[in-house]
């Protein structure tokens, strides 16, 4: 609750990049996730012998990591609030 996320998700092909806004966003925001902007989305294509090969998918998962960080910073000490619904006691 109140963490602040970066989005990353892979797939075979990148047909399925709209998974990320769709169903990821909804579900970081039930828990009351901080999620950056952006996302970082790697297909099959990005590898060559089970390492990631893509320069540009590099550079975006390292843009993605600093803006979590300066985020993170920024928000210290800020309460998530109210909290999600997840989070309340059933009385």
């Amino acid at each position: 609750m109140g963490k602040v996320v970066g989005l990353i998700a892979t797939g075979a092909t990148a047909h399925h990049y709209l998974a990320i806004d769709h169903e990821f966003r909804a579900v970081m925001a039930w828990f009351n996730a901080y999620v950056v902007p952006g996302s970082v989305y790697v297909e099959n294509a990005h590898f060559r012998e089970q390492e990631l090969a893509d320069e540009r998918v590099r550079e975006h998962l390292r843009q993605l990591g600093e803006a979590v960080v300066m985020l993170a910073q920024k928000l210290r000490g800020v309460p998530a609030e109210p909290p999600p619904l997840s989070a309340w006691t059933r009385g």
